[in-house]
């Protein structure tokens, strides 16, 4: 037997056959029959009957994907696709309708907002089957007001896996926990070539960047407000792995205060220009070098790929680290000492 949601799908393609029940109410003779509601409800309607629709739905469309509005969300449209083989999934449009993300929505507090979209479509179906009924006689149940949504445990054909593994995953710090092996790690970065941002007495925190960085930049971003509040103190590791980056990363390491040049912008941010190095036969072009070279090793020494490059302990020595910018920079730092 088919679940109800399969039969349900199956009918909600058939629109048509859903937006005729208001009419057939209205010429009904019967004069006990109450008014019916507009099923689907009329956001839906517009949407279905508005302009020719997108071309990146267009595109999922040609692919044989069959779509049902679900409503609008955080500035996204929702819809729910139904491709010829039967698998049934999420859609939602951006606002510019040139993208489409796949998968399950959810709002500040951890409502599942696809749930209640697909609750509420549910809810719609059956009271236009309930009021259908009644108009042609076929059932003497009164008309409901169609039910407010509730909220779902979500859709049956998206596996716990795969919204584990998603955008819209609850992240905990223990993702970030390092499975390397520390003994060397932790002596190689405090003997770098590192300079410091922030007070002395805040708990450590290291960032191997890149000054041609963005996701660099968008780090420095998000750490700066710690480090002005005392929350973290960071220690820059500058390296040289993109175009054009070197003579930047010499700059800093040659300045005699470069941590002060990180916290004005320069090699932290796209906007603000970071001046020329000094000459190459000069005393702290070579002191530079040697710096960056330093840092290049370590890079290197400890298979790392990614800028920005993230290290911290906890107040048990537990290594945190992160490869390229994390997805959320507060559960990140969750275990930092305090």
């Amino acid at each position: 037997m088919p679940s109800n949601f399969e039969v349900i799908m199956k009918k909600l393609i058939l629109l048509s056959t859903v937006a005729a029940f208001p009419a057939v109410a209205q010429n009904s003779q019967n004069a006990q029959a109450p008014a019916i509601p507009s099923v689907p409800s009329e956001s839906v309607m517009n949407s279905l009957s508005g302009k020719e629709a997108p071309e990146v739905l267009e595109y999922l469309m040609d692919s044989g994907v069959k779509l049902t509005y679900l409503g609008d969300a955080g500035g996204l449209k929702g819809y729910l696709g139904e491709s010829p083989s039967g698998k049934v999934q999420t859609f939602y449009m951006t606002p510019d309708g040139n993208h489409v993300v796949a998968g399950v929505l959810f709002r500040s507090g951890g409502t599942n907002v696809t749930g209640v979209q697909v609750s509420d479509m549910e809810n719609r179906y059956k009271a236009a089957q309930r009021n259908a009924r009644i108009a042609r006689g076929q059932a003497d149940v009164p008309v409901t007001e169609v039910p407010e949504p509730t909220v779902s445990n979500g859709l049956d054909e998206v596996s716990s896996e795969e919204i584990q593994d998603g955008d819209a995953a609850m992240h905990d710090v223990s993702e970030y926990q390092s499975d390397r092996s520390d003994s060397n790690l932790r002596q190689d970065l405090e003997s770098a070539a590192w300079f410091q941002v922030g007070s002395d007495d805040a708990p450590v925190v290291y960032m191997i960047a890149d000054p041609n960085c963005p996701y660099c930049h968008q780090a420095w971003q998000d750490l700066r407000p710690r480090v002005m509040n005392g929350e973290i103190s960071l220690r820059v590791l500058l390296i040289a792995g993109l175009q054009g980056s070197e003579a930047k990363s010499l700059s800093l390491l040659s300045r005699e205060n470069p941590s002060r040049a990180w916290f004005a912008g320069e090699g932290s941010t796209r906007t603000q220009p970071v001046q020329d190095p000094p000459a190459v036969d000069t005393d702290a072009f070579g002191r530079a070098q040697r710096y960056l070279n330093r840092n290049m090793r370590l890079f290197e020494r400890h298979d790392l790929t990614s800028t920005p490059t993230m290290f911290y302990h906890d107040s048990e020595g537990t290594l945190y680290e992160t490869s390229g910018l994390p997805r959320d920079m507060d559960v990140f730092l969750g275990e930092v000492a305090q």
